[in-house]
């Protein structure tokens, strides 16, 4: 949505920048997808599936980038939506460093 914004606003700079953010998330999420077979023969008793801190290693990384994706890295905490009149305006981390716009300009 906040590509879809930038592209209204015709913010070149920001359509590259959320370009970037979203292949990030489609690599983070791949991985997600990759390692979830780990989890799911964990999940459940099997003694034949015993799998060492080495098995899981790439298993925690990919999920340490996903939640990672949902923080900023300047102050750390999580970002959320922000309302202005009960409608979502924008994606922003307290600090405001980031702080996506998502709504499109409307043409007269």
């Amino acid at each position: 949505m906040a590509k879809q914004s930038a592209v209204s606003w015709e913010k070149t700079d920001l359509v590259e920048k959320y370009t970037e953010l979203d292949k990030t998330r489609k690599e983070v999420y791949d991985r997600i997808y990759t390692e979830q077979w780990a989890m799911n023969e964990t999940i459940h008793f099997n003694e034949w599936e015993n799998f060492t801190p080495e098995d899981y290693t790439p298993v925690v990384e990919a999920f340490q980038d996903l939640f990672d994706l949902f923080l900023c890295g300047s102050c750390g905490r999580m970002i959320s939506l922000a309302k202005s009149d009960n409608k979502i305006t924008n994606v922003r981390c307290p600090c405001e460093t980031i702080n996506w716009n998502i709504v499109k300009k409307t043409h007269p």
